[in-house]
């Protein structure tokens, strides 16, 4: 339980699960969960063969004790270290694999499981994968609404750094920002885990750039591009604002698709946030420019 709370940091964390570990008889439920524990705290210190072979350990005596809830969050911090080492990330199959474990079982709806989720939604936004990504991302941020601020530090800044990674994966630059901010309140009670910064910098230069790259993108817009820009915070579809500008549908659906790539926006509603974000559009737009 002290390893759990893991109020001493990494290495408090460390000492007190390999302790347990080596006290507990095989056939305890709870020799999964100190494999769970050790193989974190070794990871967040940066011995990642060494975390991988505890956790791998980890899930094997899950399955036999049949604690899904540990097997998944084991699988679920083997696709952290596999999305992170130094060869680069891996196949992803363990986060999907958590993920499907604690759906079978039906604990879907269980707190403990965002990191689960958020592991999972991490490996389908790296393979493209965008509908599973923001589905996996909804149920991790809800969980972790519904969890608060009662689990260990580690677990709260790493679920959020997935998270947010997976939210730039999305093109959710905002959200991604918010969480990012949220991890870094969490940090200060985890000072000694270098891993756990690093990912948060990570992470957070990569939102920088999001930033900056829609800064420079919005500066390259041509005239034609502005003006149908105008229109896109209205309800009026592509074929309507062609008739109002006097040009063809393709013409406007070929500078919209421009405009959204220059704003690094995903969609239409996106490129008017950001359009609004940098000044390009006012805060309220109306009923769209005058003929």
């Amino acid at each position: 339980m002290r390893a759990a709370l893991a109020r001493d940091g990494m290495s408090g964390m460390r000492r007190d699960a390999a302790r347990a570990h080596e006290l507990l008889l095989d056939e305890s439920p709870w020799r999964s969960a100190s494999c769970l524990l050790d193989g974190v705290a070794r990871h967040l210190s940066g011995e990642c063969e060494e975390a991988r072979h505890r956790l791998e350990e980890g899930v094997r005596w899950a399955a036999f004790a049949g604690v899904t809830t540990i097997q998944a969050l084991c699988l679920a911090e083997l696709a952290v270290l596999d999305g992170g080492g130094p060869q680069g990330p891996r196949d992803g199959s363990h986060g999907i694999e958590g993920a499907a474990q604690v759906e079978r079982a039906g604990l879907a709806e269980v707190p403990q499981m965002a990191l689960v989720f958020a592991a999972a939604a991490d490996v389908h936004t790296r393979r493209g994968q965008i509908d599973a990504g923001a589905r996996e991302l909804q149920r991790a941020q809800l969980l972790m609404a519904a969890l608060g601020d009662g689990v260990a530090s580690w677990y709260q800044v790493e679920t959020r750094v997935l998270l947010a990674r997976g939210c730039l994966r999305l093109c959710d630059v905002a959200r991604a920002r918010t969480l990012l901010a949220e991890a870094e309140r969490f940090l200060p009670r985890t000072p000694d885990s270098e891993v756990l910064v690093a990912l948060l910098d990570d992470v957070r230069a990569q939102a920088g750039a999001s930033v900056a790259s829609s800064v420079r993108g919005s500066s390259s817009l041509t005239t034609a591009e502005l003006r149908v820009l105008q229109f896109l915070p209205t309800h009026l579809s592509l074929r309507e604002i062609a008739e109002r500008l006097y040009v063809s549908t393709n013409t406007v659906k070929t500078q919209a698709h421009a405009t959204y790539r220059k704003l690094d926006a995903c969609s239409r509603a996106e490129a008017v946030d950001r359009a609004r974000a940098l000044g390009l559009l006012e805060d309220k737009a109306a009923g769209g420019p005058s003929r």
